[in-house]
């Protein structure tokens, strides 16, 4: 006979079934039974009732099994006795006993040492759990999913729920689904134990998990717990908030700067709206981590910038999801390059981190990747672009479609000059043969006697093509001197650093580019209007740049105080590296492209200032900010002549940008462009504003 012992997970024994395959169905089970838990269980335990803190010694078992036989042999004799029909006594039967003892509590352990003797039978917890699971049936699971409900919440993301059984079974994995779609697959390792509401471990959801049950227009979704032992999977309804469209998702473009931030969010079919916002005050909002951005790029490695991003990913995740009622897709950023930190490699390293999907590296930039995966839809990625890349991409791209412009129009210009000159020749032709005969026919007769009629014009008299307008200067400088836009220093005068970067045909000069703390824009205003009472500081230089424009007089003091304040902040680092380019590298083709963006580009001594400097080093420097670009749009569209390629998207997206930062610009008629970086984004990866 087979004895078969559970030791529960409340710590408690009990004997469970006495199987036999020759008189099974004759025992009365529930008298045996009774009588093994009472005094066998005694006696396997020592009194201690049914519980036991530990597996009981094989000695014990030995008691245990003597009993059990004994109590076995009286039972099966008696039951021989009582149905025996022949006319001497049966013998007694001899009954055998094994032991089959499940441990259906994972915390007891079987002690090492002697190995368990052949007619006992130890099923680990893992087959007795299996063996309790085949027999649950529709129903018998239930959950709480109460702490459960889908949103872009805190903790929205993530299902908590508990489970209750009358048996103990051993979760294995756990599917989300919304409808037939499988949200999520993923193993779940959970021990459930009898008639006991055990919590399982928080199942996160990734952002394209939360998207997908809003696909197809679905509220809701289901739990799926798969268990050892049974085929059937039990299920529980999960609580999902309004969530939006399928289709809604964005884009977010941010120039994180040390004080100020520039940021743009474009949902899905939609204009983009732009912003300009305190940097400590945003991600406070955004509720991140402070950006502190001389830290992070004092690590040359991009270990620290990349877990700040790591980090910040799933509070953008959810703020974009709650206050702009969208999934995020792709987070585009942008850094400057330095000597010590290398963008360009930062961003091929993520790149590359992202194809190879290494998920045992615990880099940071693979913990980058991971998050990536974790909170943003449609496969989308964090995209990191070098400032200087971004900023040339925004001004050159305008001046190149300027340029062929101007090539287009020189072209067909120069073809209607000589066509009016042919034509011009052709009318000329034909009126001196128009006149000669003229004159033939005003002789006497004798003359036209004596001489032939000369031949006359044929046709009617030739037209002249009405003159076209001569190219402007500006045309002419861009399509005789094209090589300016393969050479081009991008000045980021920043408040407090002035960022250089020396391109050559869209190549990095590292040796020439670096950033500068020490000719920052706030030192200028520490410096400019110490002896004059009212306003200071930013707005007190805005206001001298806008005496200063229409005038051009250094009479004032205070305008000589911001002349000489910049002069002396910036000239030592600019002349160093103009110095370098006219003296060296570009000594055989000086002309060349100053791109001057930033707050310090509404200074109006800092522009004339570059250009002495430059002619002082041999180069003929084209000094170009965002007015002077927007003045080169507003001239071509003025031009007499059509010119093409206006309305392109790279002139519709420059003069869209540059609109933002009128709109966001505090002191009126100061203007830069503060988008520049922004729009750069939008050039390279962003696709349409």
């Amino acid at each position: 006979m087979l004895v078969d012992a559970e030791l529960r997970s409340d710590r408690t024994w009990h004997i469970t079934g006495v199987t036999t395959p020759r008189v099974g169905a004759a025992i009365n089970q529930a008298i045996v039974l009774q009588r093994l838990n009472d005094d066998g269980l005694r006696s396997l335990l020592g009194g201690a009732a049914t519980s036991g803190a530990s597996f009981p010694s094989w000695r014990s078992w030995e008691l245990f099994r003597d009993l059990a036989r004994s109590l076995l042999t009286e039972e099966l004799n008696s039951l021989i006795r009582r149905s025996w029909e022949g006319l001497r006594q049966p013998s007694p039967a001899r009954v055998l006993v094994s032991i089959r003892a499940m441990l259906l509590d994972p915390d007891i352990a079987l002690a090492e040492g002697k190995p368990a003797p052949a007619w006992l039978e130890v099923e680990p917890f893992d087959a007795a759990a299996a063996s309790a699971a085949s027999k649950l049936r529709d129903g018998d699971v239930t959950f709480d999913v109460t702490r459960t409900q889908v949103s872009f919440a805190t903790g929205g993301n993530r299902i908590e729920v508990a489970v209750r059984a009358p048996r103990e079974m051993l979760i294995h994995e756990c599917r989300v689904v919304s409808g037939d779609k499988p949200l999520l697959v993923a193993p779940l390792t959970r021990v459930v134990r009898r008639d006991s509401l055990t919590a399982l471990p928080p199942i996160t959801l990734s952002a394209e998990a939360v998207r997908g049950f809003a696909a197809n227009g679905a509220s809701g979704g289901e739990l799926l717990l798969s268990v050892r032992g049974t085929e059937k999977k039990f299920a529980t309804p999960i609580p999902v908030a309004a969530l939006p469209a399928f289709s809604s998702v964005a884009d977010i473009f941010l120039d994180l700067g040390s004080t100020n931030t520039k940021w743009a969010l474009r949902l899905e079919g939609k204009e983009p709206v732009e912003h300009d916002q305190d940097t400590a005050t945003l991600t406070e909002v955004w509720g991140i981590d402070a950006y502190r951005k001389a830290e992070l790029l004092s690590d040359s490695a991009g270990e620290r910038w990349s877990e700040w991003v790591a980090r910040a990913l799933p509070a953008l995740r959810h703020w974009v999801g709650r206050e702009h009622n969208a999934y995020l897709r792709n987070v585009h950023l942008s850094l400057p390059s330095t000597e010590q930190f290398d963008v360009i490699a930062l961003g091929k390293t993520l790149r590359d981190t992202a194809r190879s999907g290494d998920g045992a590296s615990r880099s940071p930039q693979d913990a980058l990747r991971r998050a990536t995966t974790e909170n943003l839809v449609s496969q989308g990625a964090v995209v990191l672009v070098p400032e200087h890349e971004l900023v040339a991409a925004h001004y050159l791209g305008v001046l190149r479609i300027l340029q062929r412009a101007a090539q287009a129009y020189a072209r067909r210009f120069k073809n209607h000059e000589a066509r009016r000159a042919d034509q011009a020749q052709r009318q000329r032709t034909w009126d001196s043969r128009q006149a000669a005969v003229r004159d033939y026919e005003s002789r006497w007769f004798g003359y036209r006697w004596f001489n032939d009629r000369p031949a006359g014009p044929s046709g009617s008299r030739p037209t002249v093509d009405t003159k076209i307008t001569n190219p402007a200067e500006w045309m002419n400088d861009l399509v005789e001197h094209p090589e300016q836009f393969d050479h081009v220093v991008l000045l980021d005068a920043g408040g407090l650093s002035l960022d250089i970067s020396v391109l050559e045909k869209h190549e990095l000069v590292r040796a020439l580019s670096h950033s500068d703390t020490g000719c920052g824009g706030e030192a200028i205003s520490s410096r400019v209007g110490r002896h004059e009472i009212g306003s200071r500081g930013t707005r007190y230089k805005a206001q001298l740049g806008l005496r200063w424009l229409p005038t051009r007089d250094l009479s004032d003091p205070a305008q000589r105080e911001y002349r000489d304040a910049t002069r002396e902040l910036y000239g030592p680092v600019l002349s160093r590296v103009l110095r370098s380019l006219g003296d060296t590298r570009w000594k055989k083709s000086p002309h060349c492209c100053v791109l001057l963006t930033g707050g310090g580009s509404r200074n109006p001594h800092l522009a004339e200032y570059i250009s002495e400097l430059a002619s002082e080093s041999g180069l003929r420097a084209n000094v170009v900010d965002a007015p002077v670009v927007q003045d080169l749009i507003r001239q071509a569209r003025e031009f007499p002549e059509p010119l093409q390629e206006l309305d392109s998207e790279e002139v519709r997206r420059f003069e869209a940008t540059q609109a933002w930062s009128e709109r966001r610009e505090r002191q009126p008629l100061a203007r830069y462009d503060k988008f520049a970086v922004v729009g750069g984004m939008c050039a390279l990866g962003g696709g349409r504003l």
